[in-house]
């Protein structure tokens, strides 16, 4: 772990234990202060625990609810750490389809603090592709269910665009040559609603993805999430649901998983 990493992660971790009004990760945490010693934590712990004890910034945000097939928990971002997720590089013209309505919301309001105004598909995946025709979109946000609805309509109506980013936590074989037919520039971000995205792809016969700037990725046959940077809901060793292989250690920035 370089210095720079070891600083960062101190002082997110310090800021956390130190909060005097919320205490979710302190109570997890006990008296556990370096990072290789704290405990992981899951959705599960964090349906347990009220939002107000889990916001640890102030300021303008939205908040939202999350479904699993467990059970549901609310949940509440900044404007200010979703304008700084790194995606990618997008079109001045984006559409945005996902199938989660939060989900559309919070990738719009990203596109608009990038520069461009974007448009939302609705439901009716014919309707979706001739408006975006008419808005002559040249960049697609989406998630993979969305996108395979849209992808026969698109071809029909739309000529190459000049980027396409799949959000999600898996991503089927088959949609990697459906999504590099449709687009120059193709990126696959694995993400959770809560974590925001925490490493990308490109399209190749099987994708490596590598860690985003500002995260870092553990595995022990689970990837588990740390976001370097204070958010509302800070995330800190946090379990993803999925699976990869185990190693040792941390990956970061650029690092392969």
């Amino acid at each position: 772990m370089s210095k720079d990493t070891k600083i960062a992660l101190s002082a997110l971790i310090s800021t956390v234990a130190e909060h005097t009004q919320a205490d979710f990760y302190s109570q997890i945490w006990a008296d556990a202060r370096n990072f290789n010693e704290l405990p992981t934590v899951s959705r599960s712990d964090v349906r347990m625990v009220p939002l107000s004890q889990r916001l640890y910034t102030e300021g303008p945000g939205m908040a939202r609810m999350i479904t699993d097939s467990e059970g549901m928990f609310g949940y509440q971002y900044s404007f200010e750490e979703l304008n700084k997720e790194i995606y990618g590089p997008v079109g001045v013209r984006p559409l945005v389809c996902f199938a989660d309505a939060h989900d559309a919301i919070e990738k719009s309001l990203w596109c608009y603090a990038h520069g461009t105004v974007p448009l939302i598909g609705e439901k009716d995946p014919t309707i979706t592709a001739l408006v975006a025709k008419e808005y002559r979109i040249n960049s697609l946000l989406a998630d993979e269910a969305s996108f395979e609805s849209l992808r026969e309509h698109l071809q029909q109506h739309i000529q190459p665009i000049s980027s396409v980013m799949l959000f999600g936590k898996t991503f089927q074989h088959d949609v990697l040559a459906h999504v590099s037919a449709l687009a120059r520039d193709v990126r696959f971000l694995l993400s959770l609603p809560e974590v925001g995205a925490f490493a990308s792809a490109l399209p190749e016969s099987v994708p490596q993805f590598t860690v985003l700037p500002g995260c870092i990725v553990e595995s022990d046959g689970e990837l588990i999430i740390t976001k370097l940077a204070l958010r509302a809901f800070p995330v800190i060793r946090y379990r993803t649901g999925i699976q990869a292989p185990a190693f040792v250690g941390i990956r970061k920035e650029g690092d392969m998983l």
